[in-house]
This record gives structure tokens, C-alpha cells and sequence, in this order.
């Protein structure tokens, strides 16, 4: 239920404050999409495992037995998909990184796995080119399966470590990539 002010408020903003659908002007409509529901590639770019593939290829755990494992093959097909997305006149574009794309443990912690980063690197270069903007999200519920088993995952009474990755995560993304990427997400 709106309060009176706040009815009041939406009345008086004016009319070219919005877009001829009611949106605000400065409204910014594009897609959005995460990593493992579209990447596909579960091995590609030495790809280490999410707690997503485990759980997925767990019997019973998903309806069907589905997994991420080729999903929308985006690994493959990016230079297509970003052909569509200018066919249909999109300028921004929100999509997630897999950390088990952009790091792999080497036993006692995470480091940059070059081969992911040069597929991110090269996909944002490609929708620089055709003229769309960047969103990234920098984690979408796609844990590195050895944060989960090494540092305890996110649940862990004593998150200190896998902050310290997620932290390393972040600089290694920010400076490898920020240049290319708009906003950054969590």
C-alpha cells in the first residue's frame, strides 16, 4: 500500500522526467544473465569445478539429471551471441564471472588461471566492439568447489580465508578487466 506522500511524489514528477512508457528517462534496459546457467565450456579454459557442478551432477539433486556443463555454449558461440545482442540493438549487458574460470586452487590457495582470463578478456573486448556496455556481477552463487572444501565456503564460522580469496578474486578482476566494465556487482 503507498502512503499519501508517496503517491503525491510519483504524481509530481514531471512528464519529461520519463520515458513515453513511464520509465525514468535515465531508466537503462538491457540482459542479464550468470555464468554457469550459459557458459557452458565445464572444462574449457581449465575451468576448475563449482559447488554447482557438484551439486548438478549429483544423482537426484536436479530435475532431469541436468547440469551447466555445455548449457547455452557460450564459451563457443560468444562471437554469435554478441552478433544477436546487436542485431537486437542492446547497449548493456549484465552478465557474472566464474571464478572457477578466473582462478584455480594450486593447493593452498587461489591463483589466476590465464587461459579464463583471456576468454573474459576477449568476450568484453567483443562487446566493447559491437558497442555494448558492460555490467559485471563478480559472484553469482558459483563457489570454487575447493573454496567449499579447503576454506569452508561462505558458512564457515571463521569466513576470514575465503574473504581473503574473494578478495584476491576481486583485485584480479578489477585489474585485468575493469577497464572494459561499466559497474561492478555482488
Amino acid at each position: 500500500v503507498l502512503s499519501a506522500n508517496a503517491v503525491e511524489s510519483a504524481n509530481a514528477v514531471e512528464a519529461n522526467d520519463t520515458c513515453a512508457n513511464g520509465f525514468p528517462a535515465d531508466f537503462v534496459w538491457g540482459l542479464g544473465t550468470a555464468a554457469y546457467q550459459i557458459e557452458g565450456g565445464w572444462n574449457a579454459t581449465n575451468r576448475s569445478p563449482s559447488i554447482w557442478d557438484v551439486f548438478s551432477h549429483t544423482k537426484g539433486a536436479v530435475a532431469g539429471g541436468d547440469t551447466g556443463d555445455v548449457a547455452d555454449d557460450v564459451i563457443h558461440r560468444w562471437r554469435d551471441d554478441i552478433a544477436l545482442m546487436s542485431e537486437l540493438g542492446l547497449k548493456h549487458y549484465r552478465f557474472s564471472l566464474s571464478w572457477s574460470r578466473m582462478m584455480s586452487w594450486d593447493g593452498h590457495s587461489m591463483v589466476p588461471n590465464e587461459p579464463g582470463i583471456a576468454w573474459y578478456s576477449d568476450f568484453l573486448d567483443g562487446l566493447l566492439e559491437a558497442g555494448i556496455t558492460a555490467h559485471v556481477t563478480l559472484y553469482h552463487w558459483d563457489l570454487p568447489q575447493a573454496l567449499h572444501e579447503h576454506r569452508g565456503g561462505w558458512h564457515t564460522p571463521d569466513n576470514e580465508r575465503i574473504l581473503t580469496e574473494f578478495e584476491a578474486y576481486a583485485t584480479l578482476a578489477f585489474e585485468r578487466l575493469g577497464s572494459r566494465v561499466a559497474t561492478w556487482f555482488t
